[in-house]
This record gives structure tokens, sequence and C-alpha cells, in this order.
């Protein structure tokens, strides 16, 4: 309002009074508008109706915008199926999609400036106040379903080409992209699993269908393909579970049973994470006997290689080989390096369990030797921590501190918080070995913060050990 007065000096208090009368009188076209919210969206409506058309049209659908903030490209994807007049002069008739990146910037900085939307957390990137918010998707009325749509569309994209970069050279990069918009892409999903629903109820039968078909695709998506690799890095293994639950509801009402298979398979990997081995299992074995229906042989060689990493927790080690070497012949069959690499550092950690350390450094230097070929860095940081290991077995501590430095370099900058609480654990460890109890301490507390703060299975044993170095500090 304190804008709208600069830049309308000849207003005098009574000229305010009555636009903001006429602001309320307006306003009561809005019977979902209460009473308190009426006097706060007057003066917001005051500052909207000085907006010219296009802006008129654009500010509204900021309100689909549900995370902590938002970027100007992704503003103008929700927008772009709006109307917009056309800028030219001699053509005053409304169009359709015609907000381009740069006019959505001007706008944003036109709203910045009448306080109307605020700044984000970086340059380029803008927020609504929650009653601004609520006010903006009053406004959008009956083209809210459409620019939600769009919103989770959007952000259900950026989740899928950036989730499937994580485990490549691009990682840093998409690592950075997701942690910017995460509060963007839950509020996406979210927006797609309570539609679902909803609109089967409350839509007709014909509506009802074309519009589940993309609901459930959306909620599908966000899961399968996007955000795995993410939850894995960050350990949120309960929004994991909760979005896998959905994404396997979604896949069986499209009849998508590849897309079933691959979710079943990676929520058994949060079960193994939490320690539910015969839960993990029966999802693997689910897994399985889809991907064989379908075909999928590279989901074969994925579900093989984490029945392996199952039996390998429960110490069934021949087992565990067994696995791990039907999922090695698939891969080289296809060629699919990166699964080589996971299954010759597999193999790695096995014959270490067993005591064959030589013959588990010969598998660490072959993932090494491919993920290096292929750009995995964050693989390669796991074979360290892994080769660490070994050599704290083999009593050879300065290559095991020199191994668990290097992947703590990567992991650390990553954001990989299960990584680095092993490499914290294991630089304790190996000081524990040399009787320097207070760096061992200091490193052995760093992992278990961690531990404790994801719900690790083995925190409590962690904590006896931790409390038993602390007694031999002294």
């Amino acid at each position: 309002m304190a804008k709208q007065l600069d830049k309308h000096r000849e207003w005098s208090l009574a000229n305010l009074q009555t636009k903001l009368a006429e602001s309320k009188l307006e306003l009561l076209k809005w019977g979902s508008v209460n009473e308190k919210e009426k006097g706060i969206f007057a003066s917001f409506l005051l500052s909207y109706n000085g907006l010219n058309e296009n802006e008129k049209l654009f500010f509204p659908t900021l309100g689909a915008f549900g995370g902590s903030d938002f970027d100007i490209q992704a503003s103008a994807y929700v927008a772009h199926g709006h109307p917009q007049r056309s800028t030219d002069k001699e053509d005053d008739r409304v169009r359709v999609g015609q907000v381009s990146a740069a006019q959505a910037e001007q706008m944003l900085e036109h709203l910045l400036e009448l306080s109307m939307v605020q700044t984000g957390s970086a340059m380029g990137r803008y927020r609504l106040h929650a009653l601004m918010r609520e006010f903006a998707r009053t406004l959008c009325g009956e083209n809210l379903y459409d620019a939600d749509l769009r919103m989770a569309t959007y952000y259900c994209g950026i989740a899928v080409e950036n989730g499937n970069k994580l485990d490549g050279k691009e990682m840093e990069h998409a690592l950075a992209i997701l942690d910017a918009e995460v509060s963007n892409i839950f509020a996406g999903q979210k927006w797609a699993r309570e539609n679902e629903t909803q609109a089967a109820r409350e839509l007709t039968r014909d509506f009802i269908y074309g519009a589940m078909v993309h609901y459930f695709q959306l909620t599908r998506d966000f899961v399968d393909g996007a955000m795995v690799n993410y939850f894995q890095l960050r350990a949120n293994w309960a929004e994991w579970i909760e979005w896998s639950e959905f994404g396997l509801a979604a896949c069986r009402a499209l009849e998508d049973e590849r897309g079933e298979g691959a979710i079943a398979g990676n929520l058994g990997l949060v079960y193994k994470a939490k320690g539910e081995w015969d839960r993990a299992i029966e999802l693997y074995q689910q897994s399985l006997e889809i991907d064989e229906r379908v075909g999928d042989a590279h989901g074969m060689a994925q579900t093989y290689n984490n029945l392996g990493l199952v039996y390998a927790d429960k110490g069934e080690w021949d087992r565990a080989i067994e696995f791990y070497q039907q999922s090695l012949e698939i891969d080289e069959r296809v060629g699919d390096a990166h699964g080589m690499a996971q299954i010759y550092n597999n193999l790695g950690n096995v014959y270490a369990d067993k005591g064959e350390w030589d013959r588990a450094i010969e598998f660490y230097q072959h993932s090494l030797a491919t993920k290096e070929r292929v750009g995995d860095a964050h693989g390669m940081a796991q074979t360290y921590n892994n080769l660490g290991n070994v050599y704290q077995l083999k009593g050879e501590w300065d290559r095991a501190i020199e191994f668990y430095q290097r992947s703590l370099k990567t992991t650390e900058q990553l954001g990989d918080v299960v990584t680095s609480a092993n490499n914290y654990w294991g630089l304790g460890s190996v000081y524990e070995e040399r009787d320097d109890f207070a760096r061992a301490f200091e490193w052995c507390k760093r992992a278990m913060e961690i531990w404790e703060k994801i719900g690790s299975p083995h925190a409590k044993t962690y904590r006896a050990h931790l409390k038993e170095l602390k007694k031999k500090m002294g």
C-alpha cells in the first residue's frame, strides 16, 4: 500500500478510504474469504488493481508455488499456459502461452517493487508471504487447477532429470539443484498424490479417466527414477517409504508393471538400510518376478545385486556371492559399466567379510577403474571407504587413513551423510587401534551424531562402543 501511495501522491486520505472501501466491496464476491482476511486482502487488492493486464494474469499463477521459493523459469512455465494479452499495440487480443523467462523476470521485479513478492534464498529466486499466496490462489479462481498441475509437472521434470544424474559426472551440480528445489518437489508430489483421490470423487467419469492417468503418472514419476538417489544420499527413509507406497499404487492403477518392479526394488533398499531384512527380501522377490515377466534385464541385474546385499548383511556370504555373480553375468552381457562397477565393489565387501583381504582389494581396484572410466565420483568415494576398511583390518593404518580421507573429501562435499559417517567411524577405529583414544572418540562421536539422526539400526551398538572409548580416555 505504501508503494501505491508513493506512486499516487495526489491521493488524499479520503481517496484512500474510498479505494479501500471499493476493494472490500469487490471482496464480497469471494464467499470463501473470512472477515479478517477481507481487511488484509482489501489492501492487497489495491496493489493488484494497479497492475497492468499481463501482470494481473501472471500474478495469480504464483499462488501455485508451495515450496520455500521459486525461480524465474519455473514462474514462466507455470504461467505459460494461462492467457496473456499481446504486447503488440495493434493486436489487443488475449492469447495463450506467451510468457517468456524475460517477461516473467520483468513482471517479478515489478511485483517486488510493489512488495507483492519477496526476494528468495538466492539471486533470481522469489517467494510469496503466506497471506499473499492465499490471495493469489483466490484470484486464480477456475485456473488454479491448471496452475497447480503445471507446477507439479515442472518440478517432477526437475526431479527426474537431476535424480538420474546423481551417480555420474554431473552429480554435484544435480545435487545442488535438487537441494535448492526440494521443497517445491515435495509440494508438487503432495499435490499429485492428494488430487488423484479428490479428482475421482469430484469430477465426471470422463474427466476422471483423463485426469487420473496424468495424476498417476506424476505420482509414479516423482519416485521412480527421480528422488530415489536423493533420498538415499540424504537418508530420508520416512519420505522414501511414503513416496514409494504412493508410487506403487499409482503404477498398479496405470498397469505399469515395469515401474512397479523398479519402485518395489528401490523400496527394498530402505528396509535393508533399516535392518528389516525379511521385508527387503520380500520386496526384492516381488521386483524380480515382475522384471522376469516383462523381460527387464537391467532390472533383474539390479535386483540380484540387491538380494546379494541383504544376504551379505545377514552373514550368508556364499548366498550373497551367488546373487552377485548372477547380476554380473547380466551386466556384462548388456554392457552396463555402472552395474559391473557396483558388483565388483560388493564382491570386494563379501571377500573382506570372509577375511580374504587381498581378493577383496583386487575387486575394489576393478571397481575403482570402472567407476573412474564412467566418471562416478560418488561411487569411487564409497570404494575408497571400503579400501580403508580392508587396510585397517590388515593393520596398515596409514593406508587406511589415506583412503578414508580420500573418500571423506567427496562424501562431505556431496552431502552423503551415510558414507561420511562410515568414514568418521573408520578413522575413529584406526586411532583407537593406535591407542589415540581422544582422536578416536572425536571421530566416532561425529559418526554417532549422524546415525542417531537418521535412525540407524546399529546406533545402539555403536553408542555402547562410544561409552567404552570415553572410559579409555580416563
